[in-house]
């Protein structure tokens, strides 16, 4: 295998339901670590990434997703990417400082 699918097409998910979207996950080879794509309804995440790196890139990409089905036309491009580095940083410091309560919040929100 080229990796392409390692991480999941990051962390084991090939597709990912944003609302009433569904997106496919890939892990192609590229410059940029991600991109997500509203019209082919694509997240992409760079084929060859750490992992920590890779679930990051993909947690980015979800929030663009979240916010394009959430809060369409409310950002710029620019203004999207300053609400999501913060939102990004603090849930990935978050779920590293306390694994257990991210997880078990995580559950609990699927239950929902």
């Amino acid at each position: 295998s080229d990796g392409a699918n390692a991480t999941g097409a990051a962390n084991g998910m090939d597709k990912i339901k944003i609302g009433k979207r569904r997106y496919r996950v890939v892990r192609p080879r590229m410059k940029d670590n991600g991109y997500f794509d509203e019209c082919s309804k694509t997240i992409a995440v760079r084929t060859g990434m750490r992992k920590r790196a890779a679930a990051k890139t993909l947690l980015h990409e979800i929030l663009h997703g979240i916010i394009h089905e959430y809060a369409p036309e409310q950002f710029s491009e620019h203004e999207e990417h300053k609400f999501i580095y913060p939102i990004e940083r603090g849930l990935a410091e978050y779920a590293k400082a306390n694994p257990n309560d991210w997880l078990l919040m995580c559950i609990k929100l699927a239950k929902i």
